[in-house]
């Protein structure tokens, strides 16, 4: 087998792959470093279409005797070292999207920022987090393990940023079909934030969700009482601006039509 032959087998195991990944192969094999291998393979297979620029210093291995199309997922987890795929992005890895999305939300630190761009038809979204530790999990994809928000942080994260899950309608619609939520878990995440309508728009759609989804029937109204013990005095908005009805165990107002959005499912 050719050196060259080598080399690209290796990045197709990998699929995608950062320059710190081709510097760290590069000084093991050849002895020097990522300048070296960037002239010497990169720039050339980039020229025969067998690796793709996502942006500076990512790349998609391509096999050019047929394969399958650039995984997001995997490109989303080589953007950096410390995150996890979060939002609808984590409701598709969990399997319970409603509806497909084309974009990835990649939770990252502030001082770890990327801007948003477009890769194959879909957009890669950052979103800044101070903790990136809690109800983070490994999960495998095509081989290789990337992190993702577990399923209790998963439910607070998306109620937290209804926006970054699709909206409110495809955001319920998708948990109601997300398995393994534990309360414990969703406690460890309400504490992340510390925020009092963030309790309540939780403990409400946990006891909606108790109600309509089968993923749900576990909790107990202990749990959901500890949840309401939290919450404030002054009634708040699930949505200012819309028709709303008042939850007096929540004191919130939710969209008048919010049951009816979980029909069809």
């Amino acid at each position: 087998m050719r050196i060259a032959d080598e080399v690209y087998a290796s990045l197709l195991e990998k699929r995608v792959v950062n320059s710190e990944e081709m510097g760290q192969y590069s000084r093991k094999r050849f002895g020097t470093g990522y300048g070296y291998f960037h002239k010497q393979y990169v720039q050339p297979f980039l020229k025969a279409g067998k690796l793709l620029r996502v942006k500076r210093g990512l790349y998609v291995a391509v096999n050019v005797f047929g394969g399958p199309e650039p995984d997001r997922y995997l490109i989303a987890g080589k953007l950096r070292p410390e995150y996890y795929l979060g939002y609808h992005t984590a409701l598709e890895l969990h399997g319970c999207a409603y509806s497909a999305f084309g974009s990835c939300q990649v939770a990252v630190r502030r001082d770890a920022y990327f801007r948003p761009f477009g890769f194959g038809g879909v957009r890669y979204v950052p979103v800044v987090h101070k903790d990136l530790k809690t109800g983070a999990v490994q999960v495998e994809r095509s081989g290789h393990r990337l992190w993702v928000s577990n399923p209790s942080r998963t439910l607070v994260d998306c109620l937290r940023r209804i926006d970054l899950s699709g909206g409110l309608e495809e955001c319920l619609k998708s948990l109601d079909g997300l398995r393994g939520v534990r309360f414990r878990g969703v406690e460890a995440a309400l504490d992340v934030y510390g925020e009092d309508i963030l309790r309540r728009k939780t403990g409400y759609v946990l006891e909606l969700m108790r109600n309509n989804s089968p993923y749900y029937g576990g909790l107990k109204d202990s749990e959901l009482d500890r949840v309401a013990s939290k919450i404030g005095k002054n009634p708040l908005y699930m949505e200012p601006g819309a028709k709303s009805v008042r939850s007096e165990r929540w004191n919130l107002y939710v969209p008048q039509n919010i049951e009816g959005m979980m029909r069809g499912v």
